[in-house]
């Protein structure tokens, strides 16, 4: 049975594709923060988030980005280790 992916095959691209779309609403989710950030009326807010929750969550999401580029890479050379 030759059509077959065995072990990980097609788990993985799934892994690798929602990764990808994870990354990019992280991505999407930190820009519209510090947009909100520096204006709150356009989400309707009427005071200001605390810049130790931005910091914190723009901090974390980078981390995120920055873990998935990783990996990104050492799956795309074929590596072991990722």
């Amino acid at each position: 049975m030759r059509g077959r992916p065995e072990g990980i095959g097609g788990w993985l691209l799934v892994y690798m594709i929602a990764l990808a779309i994870q990354l990019v609403h992280g991505i999407g989710l930190t820009i519209g923060a510090t947009i909100i950030y520096s204006d709150p009326s356009l989400a309707g807010l009427h005071t200001f988030i605390p810049l130790w929750a931005l910091l914190f969550y723009v901090t974390t999401n980078l981390i995120a980005a920055c873990y998935a580029i990783v990996l990104f890479i050492l799956m795309l050379k074929h590596r072991r280790s990722a």
